[in-house]
């Protein structure tokens, strides 16, 4: 084994191993910054050439768009509030409105380290935890997926600052959506209008779009003149000392970033969840248990903080159960699957006795990776903030047409950017009507495991709800669940009381 192990690192540190890990990072960064393109999008282009490529080299450029790919929506998400992939929908929450405020340096270093920290975490987990943790995946069956899923809508419905009532309908919307395509119990196409490109549900990336960035974009140009953030980074421009992410800083949001980081590699491990539902729940974990939640959604460093780090953490750990199971955490990781084929090595159980200095070198390459990483980030986020100082008339029309042609990549039809279209204009009654938009694309997002997992649950308990009693990881959910509503409608009740307390103080005074 320690031969193998030093073999493995032998072949990860080699000087083009190392050059096809930066390259991959810059590629996965760069793809993932244009909205409707993605790591898996990169990866899917060059997986062919990695059969010219050796086993560990080609993993070192896979494992580079990953991780690269993973973190560069943040970008656009934070500068322009048009999160290049679904993942980075959570950094728009503080990520923008901090660039608003003149900080868009300071918010692009928060999620690059971050981001860098969840990674070396996540790195960590994949080496340590592949043979303790994959066993645990196969107990989560459709009653505790479906359990899962309400506990984390439950803590994601904590997040908005939106009244009860209208999240609730953004939530009901959401879910109405959902079920639009194939019913994915029984196959019955539903809700289609006709179209048959939405046979199979309306498209991820579009949707994003036309909610969170079009919206922004046709309300920052509709203003006609510069916004805050052009001028203050004008400022930034002359003084960069005033966007510094500091040390101590770091030390403050550091907590949250490990807690983040174990939220996002418990979820990552767990096989179809993904990125973007780590980066929700942990920013509701994170909002929940801070000191300062009244400062969430309007430009706290820990709130995005937990978004990046939630996110970034779910790289290693969706590697686990593909390497002891044969079975990937998201759809990146499946890609690794033919990758791994081309060079000889079959995934599962045996894959350490098999392969092992293939196995080692890849976990040198997650944490390589991590260095890697952060080095890049350094280098894109220097040049990046600089887009701000772009003219508001040059750039938010530019960028407006570069979402509507993401859009049709990320689908290759016009139809893709008529839903962009069309949540543009949902997107903007919402903000007119104060119903929060992210609640809505999470129950989108959540919705058909919801309804799968709830679907095949009561085929296995011949309809019977009471079957979830059964299941005690299932009731653990609902517990915690429950407990997190509990003490949600604690603090409402409690910050009614005092306001119903205050009026009465100020007729006495």
């Amino acid at each position: 084994m320690a031969g193998e192990l030093l073999q493995g690192i032998e072949q990860a540190v080699r000087w083009d191993t190392m050059l096809l890990l930066a390259v991959g990072t810059i590629v996965g960064d760069l793809a993932a910054a244009i909205p409707g393109l993605s790591a898996i999008q990169a990866i899917a282009l060059l997986l062919p050439f990695t059969a010219y490529l050796s086993p560990v080299g080609a993993l070192a450029l896979l494992v580079g768009i990953y991780k690269g790919g993973c973190f560069g929506g943040s970008t656009t998400a934070i500068l322009l509030a048009t999160p290049g992939t679904a993942e980075a929908s959570a950094t728009v929450l503080d990520g923008y409105p901090m660039a608003r405020q003149g900080m868009a340096g300071k918010a692009l270093r928060i999620a690059l380290w971050s981001s860098v920290t969840a990674d070396l975490f996540a790195a960590l987990v994949l080496i340590f935890g592949a043979a303790v943790l994959a066993p645990y995946a196969l107990k989560i069956g459709p009653p505790e997926y479906f359990a899962l899923v309400v506990c984390a809508l439950t803590i994601i419905g904590l997040v908005g600052q939106a009244s009860p009532a209208r999240s609730a309908v953004a939530v009901g919307l959401g879910f109405l959506l959902a079920t639009v395509g194939q019913d994915p119990v029984h196959g019955a196409v539903r809700f289609d209008i006709g179209v048959l490109a939405l046979t199979s549900g309306i498209p991820l990336v579009p949707m994003i779009i036309g909610l969170l960035a079009i919206p922004e974009l046709l309300d920052q140009f509709g203003k006609r003149h510069r916004s805050v953030s052009v001028e203050q980074m004008r400022a930034f421009l002359r003084d960069p000392e005033k966007q510094r992410f500091t040390l101590a800083e770091y030390r403050r949001c550091l907590p949250t970033m490990l807690r983040s980081s174990a939220v996002g590699a418990v979820i990552g491990a767990l096989p179809g969840l993904g990125g973007a539902i780590a980066a929700f729940v942990s920013y509701g974990v994170a909002r929940r248990l801070s000191k300062h939640p009244e400062r969430f959604g309007k430009g706290e460093m820990e709130g995005l903080a937990a978004a990046e780090a939630g996110d970034s953490a779910t790289v290693g750990p969706t590697l686990i159960p593909l390497l002891t199971l044969g079975i990937p955490g998201s759809g990146t990781a499946a890609l690794f699957i033919p990758a791994f084929l081309l060079h000889g090595v079959q995934v599962g159980p045996r894959v350490f006795a098999d392969h092992g200095p293939v196995v080692y070198g890849l976990f040198a390459l997650f944490v390589i990776g991590t260095a890697v990483h952060a080095v890049v980030g350094i280098g894109i986020r220097a040049a990046a903030a600089r887009i701000l100082a772009v003219p508001p008339n040059l750039l938010y029309p530019a960028v407006l047409l570069m979402t509507l042609v993401g859009a049709y990549t990320a689908e290759t039809s016009l139809v893709a950017v008529g839903v962009a279209l069309f949540f543009g204009g949902l997107g903007m009654v919402m903000r007119r009507f104060g119903f929060p938009p992210i609640p809505l694309l999470i129950a989108f997002v959540l919705g058909g495991l919801t309804e799968t997992a709830l679907g095949q649950s009561l085929l296995l308990f011949d309809n019977r709800l009471s079957g979830f009693l059964e299941r005690p990881l299932a009731l653990a959910f609902f517990a915690l669940a429950a407990g997190i509503a509990l003490v949600a409608a604690r603090g409402a009740w409690q910050g009614a009381r005092s306001r119903e307390r205050r009026p009465a103080a100020d007729q006495r005074a």
